[in-house]
């Protein structure tokens, strides 16, 4: 069974794509490639000279984020801009604060019960974390989670 997440690149509050990955989506898989990718690049407007690492804007940081995890059939998928419901478990953000890209990370289905943020920084710092902190919830966690949320969604709309 496969760990799903999805990835929104955002740019001035607009989501310019979304990326499905269909396994390997937890932290310590897909946090950590995401994390790794980005951390010291630059988002400019214009550029010249040495471009390793830079993206003008965050149109053409998305084009290499998904030429870098794009390797071959199948796993990733782009998907329209603010796709849910893929049976996602993890959900990533990727913006522009103050002029350095952030990463936001959500449990989906919550590690505690209820949909949370697990992190919200910089690529760097995320690559900080300890391992213990990027471990997925056991299998049977995550299932009885995601049922409880369906459950409960479909309590409340059909109330």
């Amino acid at each position: 069974m496969g760990t799903r997440s999805l990835t929104h690149i955002i740019e001035d509050k607009k989501t310019l794509t979304t990326m499905y990955r269909q396994f390997d989506g937890y932290l310590s898989g897909h946090g950590n490639d995401l994390a790794e990718f980005l951390k010291d690049f630059k988002v400019v407007n214009g550029y010249s000279g040495d471009t390793t690492k830079l993206a003008n804007g965050m149109g053409c940081l998305t084009a290499q984020l998904i030429a870098h995890f794009k390797k071959e059939c199948g796993n990733i998928y782009i998907y329209p801009p603010n796709t849910k419901d893929c049976w996602e478990e993890y959900d990533y953000t990727i913006y522009l604060e103050d002029n350095k890209i952030k990463i936001k990370v959500a449990s989906v289905y919550g590690l505690k019960g209820k949909a949370d943020t697990l992190f919200d920084g910089t690529p760097e710092k995320f690559l900080g974390l300890p391992e213990q902190e990027k471990k997925p919830l056991p299998l049977f966690n995550r299932v009885f989670n995601h049922l409880k949320q369906l459950l409960t969604t479909k309590i409340i709309k059909n109330a």
